[in-house]
């Protein structure tokens, strides 16, 4: 994955035009973008087709392979935000700890307790007042909770079935009403 500014950056097709209009709106001062490096052509050019680098900056590893899913939120407990990555083909989740001049650590990888995860998502699900982290996983049909520590990491994670096949996407968020965090799975089979 890429850390970049956005910057006065134009690629061929238009594809970060979209960004920047979208930039403009979340944050008009100053905005890092986090990029999958999976993403290998910008809209616009074929293959053997040559134009400016999608993402010019630092470079950092996921920790896993296929990354397909981010959250950013303080995981660690130290008041900066790290970045977590969902791995589709190892079945990992991957921190990455922010450091205080903009960078992030190496990725500290755990295992997703399911197979192909898919999404990702930050909250403290667990009501200890610690972020937990949380990842669909798409084959094994699971939503399992990563649940946060004191010291930043990781509790192994704990299985749920996620309420129907394939969960594709996932949220958190207080929908019920109740004072606790909800998690809101959208699974590809079945439409629910």
């Amino acid at each position: 994955m890429c850390v970049m500014d956005l910057g006065d950056v134009t690629v061929r097709g238009g594809c970060l035009m979209t960004l920047r209009a979208l930039a403009q709106l979340v944050h008009p001062l100053r905005v890092a973008w986090i990029a999958l490096v999976s993403l290998s052509l910008p809209y616009g050019l074929a293959a053997g087709q040559e134009g400016p680098p999608i993402f010019p900056g630092p470079v950092f590893a996921s920790g896993g392979s296929y990354p397909v899913s981010v959250a950013i939120g303080d995981v660690s407990g130290d008041g900066r935000l790290d970045v977590v990555v969902a791995n589709y083909f190892s079945n990992t989740v991957c921190v990455l700890r922010g450091n205080e001049g903009g960078t992030l650590d190496a990725a500290v990888s755990y295992a997703s307790g399911g197979s192909f995860s898919l999404s990702v998502a930050i909250g403290d699900v667990s009501g200890d007042g610690r972020p937990d982290v949380v990842v669909a996983n798409y084959s094994s049909s699971t939503v399992c909770v990563l649940r946060g520590n004191e010291g930043g990491t990781l509790d192994a994670a704990v299985p749920y079935a996620s309420g129907g096949i394939g969960p594709y996407s996932m949220a958190i968020g207080d929908v019920s009403g109740d004072g606790r965090p909800d998690v809101v799975v959208a699974n590809y089979f079945f439409s629910n």
